[in-house]
């Protein structure tokens, strides 16, 4: 499957979407997160970091501005705010932003241990190919976590949920799927006009 032209202008999103949206959510700077790889089913699955493809191990921490290329199998992802995401065969994704406000792991636990965000956390994901699918948990109101896409982005509140992109010829579709909670789907298109637009549709 060949995104070489969604890739080109997927490249310029994660610059784009996080400009608009720190100045939406009038949010202050959040110290660096990461999150952990807890499964691998494929061994040529790989992070791609400053220009290098390394292999995806069990444990390995992964980092704001890795590119995850899931390949033939599955990769579970579990965030500092305890959210997993399932990638699965063959998905593409961006770690465009991750932040997390300090808290007490030595009491609250780390990663899968938390049964809920333990504090104000930011994390945004973009798609680029394939499917994931994801828990979120209890999010703090104060908190994102969004996937996004070329064509529209997700955001989730506490629940468990799957992202998709499709190609059919020169036809790109976004597919998202809520199994609880909420998911607030915005959809970017071009208007009657020319012009890009964005409009928002609730999932419950």
């Amino acid at each position: 499957m060949n995104y070489g032209r969604i890739l080109c202008f997927f490249l310029l999103l994660p610059f784009l979407s996080l400009s608009l949206e720190a100045q939406d959510t009038g949010q202050e700077y959040l110290p660096l997160a990461d999150a952990r790889i807890v499964r691998v089913s494929d061994d040529n699955a790989f992070v791609h970091r400053d220009e290098t493809n390394i292999p995806l191990e069990v444990d390995m921490i992964v980092e704001e501005g890795d590119w995850i290329h899931s390949m033939d199998g599955t990769v579970v992802i579990t965030f500092a705010n305890g959210s997993n995401l399932v990638m699965q065969r063959q998905a593409v994704i961006y770690l465009a932003e991750l932040r997390q406000e300090p808290y007490d792991a030595d009491a609250l636990g780390a990663y899968g241990a938390l049964q809920a965000d333990p504090s104000r956390s930011v994390t945004r994901v973009f798609l680029s190919e394939g499917e994931v699918r994801g828990h979120t948990r209890s999010l703090r109101s104060d908190s994102v976590f969004r996937v996004s896409t070329p064509v529209g982005a997700a955001g989730i509140r506490g629940t468990r949920f799957a992202v998709s992109l499709s190609l059919d010829g020169d036809r790109l579709t976004l597919n998202v799927r809520n199994y609880g909670g909420t998911v607030i789907l915005e959809r970017t298109f071009i208007d009657s006009a020319g012009q890009t637009a964005v409009d928002e549709i609730g999932l419950v």
